[in-house]
């Protein structure tokens, strides 16, 4: 139960505000589109792969950012 209370926490973290959101949609334009470049040989597979990872990384880095980031505000307004 505790991963799915940690999944909910990101999605919310994700869709919570409008850049948010704009930075979800971009990041799933790239990837489409690399994966797309990729199938069609235009783009080599080391390429892909590396900037899969790096995506990876930075999401989670970001998303856990947020994570922290909203909680803290919502303690800060129950304190309220």
């Amino acid at each position: 139960m505790k991963i799915l209370h940690v999944l909910r926490e990101y999605a919310e973290a994700r869709n919570a505000t409008w850049p948010r959101r704009i930075y979800g949609y971009a990041t799933a334009v790239i990837l489409i589109s690399l994966l797309v470049g990729t199938i069609w040989a235009v783009v080599q597979i080391w390429v892909f792969w590396s900037i899969v990872i790096l995506e990876a990384i930075i999401d989670t880095i970001l998303v856990r950012r947020w994570v922290i980031h909203d909680a803290a505000a919502r303690a800060k307004r129950s304190e309220s």
